[in-house]
């Protein structure tokens, strides 16, 4: 993943390392299958190359975001599925997605 990143900022004119990252933290369920119920926290970095504004759909700042590292790298000609919550919905989305890399 970090020759995936370091070409992206490579591609727009940044440096290969990143200074600046988002955290964000999402609390979640344990699915029902486990053994140990309860939430657990989701703690997730980003790079801020590329990332849409706020007012972007989850749908479209997703299919931006798998339309930018496609330009840069063939690491997603791998990915076989796409696993989503229901902020990703609709004939559109599925569609764009399957365009971009086949999944």
């Amino acid at each position: 993943m970090g020759k995936l990143v370091e070409a992206g900022r490579e591609k727009v004119g940044r440096n290969k390392q990143t200074t600046i990252i988002v955290v964000d933290s999402k609390s979640a369920q344990n699915a029902d299958a486990t053994e140990e119920k309860g939430f657990f926290k989701l703690h997730i970095g980003v790079d801020v190359l590329g990332l849409p504004s706020a007012n972007v759909t989850d749908r479209n700042g997703a299919i931006e975001m798998v339309s930018n590292y496609k330009n840069v790298t063939s690491n997603l000609d791998f990915v076989l599925k796409v696993l989503v919550d229901s902020g990703y919905t609709g004939d559109k989305f599925s569609d764009a997605i399957k365009d971009l890399i086949g999944a």
